[in-house]
């Protein structure tokens, strides 16, 4: 069977790289994965880290994670977030 040269044109589709600022923002899933993903990239002590949950968030430093929860260090108060409650998490705010 004979080749086919014709020379078509192959699009290489349009890519863009996204836009990315300072901050990340993940819509965090409801299981969590996401979540813990991103912040288990994070070093814990890492300041300027705001959770999103329940219409609400709290903005401090990144503490690690307790028995199912971020643990968040906001205004010198501790703060225990499900991570099955995030709903977003924002890095270098």
């Amino acid at each position: 069977m004979p080749k086919n040269n014709s020379g078509g044109n192959r699009s290489g589709g349009n890519r863009t790289g996204g836009n990315r600022t300072g901050g990340n923002r993940t819509g965090g899933n409801r299981s969590g994965g996401n979540v813990q993903r991103i912040l288990s990239q994070i070093g814990v002590g890492t300041p300027g880290i705001r959770i999103h949950f329940d219409g609400t968030s709290h903005t401090g430093t990144f503490l690690g994670f307790s028995n199912g929860s971020v643990v968040v260090l906001d205004n010198g108060i501790p703060r225990y977030i499900k991570v099955s409650a995030v709903t977003g998490v924002d890095v270098g705010v």
